[in-house]
């Protein structure tokens, strides 16, 4: 599975140029899936005219017992799911008529055509990590609609055989879960419909994991391990194909510890927090409405994340903060995690279980990886002083060895000593071209290559697997091989950013 993040091109670059002649690589992929119009699905245009009172009314499924799904529904995984108090679930989707598309985007929103719908089913382990003990609890329907989206749940029965639809207003039911030595009552809460729109609102983009980080990852088709997006891109559910896609964002699970701890924070914080908190969306009175931006695409220096204020409810205390370094009692995202109370607990929403991994991971992100973080203008104040001068600036080179100061701030260099800088080299193979470089922990690199370095808009990413975005844990040395070099000159440039 492809774990990784990308991030808008306003960055700095590193660069180094070396004419080039070599073979050509051919590529090619596996045939795509074929397309099915769903025909059986009987979900109305709204949900105020005549929902199927059952899930086997709904059409959907060819054989319940078995979730065979019916003809133009198809499967889809994600990279990180939303906490579900420890429920398993499974997705599918469908698009009503082969003539319709996904608008694609490569980290924002896709849109959706009118008629396209979304199945989740939700199932517990009554003996928690006993998969044989599982009982399916609900099947939730998202449909998209001329004016927006509405959601609707059926409950499943006791002899799970078939599931009923579930009010308007929502529905708590209470269940026994054995965990170790130990029996607890968990109550699971079915969302009433009014709760669907308050996530899968407009600003969100509505379907909230159905996007590119979401499902940039490889899947098995029956065929062998196929990313996912190739797949959908292959079998035309795109208004145009995709392509670079080596180079796709991608969220990366909590327990991928290759992957540095501040990536899988806002992997997360994508998953979970993202559709509320995101410029122009409205989350009412929960706490840290709209303060922070968990969009994965937004670096963290204009997230308002570390040091983030203001804080809405910081617990009577001034110096708390929305993410506080070296601080876990005055990161006030971490306490409200960590506290069940309602109207503390973040996300506020159909939760009565801890998410023991999140509080975990926030904790090792604000005591380990941010202790002694530096903002920019912090990295300033420390290399030249209160009283910043021109070779202050991000874009001088005070030192003069190529590097600016804003490169060097990302890199950890030194930006009054020349011998230090931060450096990539070329190395040629019988396979093509290699493009060698430091790896840092935490930041983001891609090799970009041009044919004609006097054209600046003619640079492009490198799309080959090594060049995936990649946020490292520790410190390594990359290296990131072309083998597709033509006769004509051929420079490389290793751009570095900020996650």
């Amino acid at each position: 599975m492809r774990n990784c993040k990308n991030v808008p091109v306003q960055r700095l670059l590193w660069l180094l140029a070396l004419m080039l002649s070599s073979s050509v690589l051919s590529v090619s992929t596996a045939p795509g899936q074929t397309r099915v119009a769903q025909k059986t699905l009987r979900m109305p245009a709204s949900a105020d005219s005549g929902l199927p009172p059952t899930l086997a009314d709904t059409g959907a499924f060819a054989d319940l017992r078995t979730l065979r799904p019916s003809a133009g529904i198809l499967p889809f995984q994600i990279n990180v799911p939303l906490w579900a108090d420890e429920a398993h679930k499974t997705r599918w989707f469908s698009l009503s008529e082969t003539n319709l598309t996904i608008g694609f985007n490569r980290e924002g929103k896709w849109s959706f055509p009118s008629g396209t719908t979304w199945i989740k089913l939700f199932e517990l382990d009554l003996t928690n990590g006993v998969p044989s003990s599982a009982r399916r609890l609900e099947t939730r329907f998202l449909v998209r609609t001329t004016e927006g989206v509405y959601g609707v749940t059926y409950r499943w029965d006791d002899s799970q055989t078939n599931a009923t639809l579930v009010p308007a207003e929502g529905l708590d039911e209470k269940f026994t879960v054995h965990e170790g030595g130990t029996v607890r009552t968990q109550t699971w809460h079915y969302p009433s419909r009014w709760e669907c729109l308050r996530c899968h609102n407009p600003v969100a983009g509505y379907a909230l994991g159905f996007n590119t980080a979401q499902l940039n990852c490889d899947v098995d088709y029956g065929d062998g391990a196929r990313n996912q997006i190739r797949a959908l891109s292959d079998a035309g559910f795109f208004a145009s194909p995709v392509t670079n896609l080596h180079t796709l964002p991608a969220l990366t699970a909590a327990t991928n510890t290759a992957v540095s701890v501040e990536h899988r924070v806002r992997s997360y914080l994508a998953a979970n927090c993202v559709h509320c908190h995101q410029p122009g969306a409205e989350c009412g009175q929960y706490g840290l409405q709209r303060s922070f931006d968990a969009q994965p695409s937004t670096p963290l220096r204009v997230a308002n994340l570390v040091n983030g204020l203001p804080v809405f409810g910081n617990f009577g205390e001034s110096a708390n903060r929305i993410i506080k370094p070296d601080g876990p009692t005055q990161s006030i995202m971490l306490r409200r995690v960590a506290d069940l109370t309602p109207g503390i607990h973040m996300p506020p929403l159909a939760t009565s279980v801890l998410n023991t991994q999140a509080v975990q991971l926030l904790t090792e992100w604000i005591t380990n990886e941010l202790s002694g973080f530096q903002s920019y203008a912090d990295w300033q104040m420390n290399e030249f002083g209160q009283n910043f001068s021109n070779d202050a600036a991000s874009a001088a080179d005070p030192d003069h060895d190529g590097a600016p100061n804003y490169l060097e701030y990302l890199t950890g260099t030194n930006p009054h000593a020349a011998a230090g800088a931060w450096r990539i080299s070329l190395r040629r193979t019988t396979r093509g071209m290699e493009v060698h470089f430091p790896r840092l922990a935490r930041m983001g690199f891609e090799v970009e290559w041009t044919g004609d370095i006097a054209n600046p808009a003619s640079w492009q990413p490198l799309d080959v697997p090594g060049n995936r975005p990649f946020f490292a844990a520790t410190p390594q040395e990359a290296v990131v091989e072309d083998a597709e070099v033509s006769a004509i000159p051929r420079f490389y440039r290793v751009r570095v950013y900020e996650p």
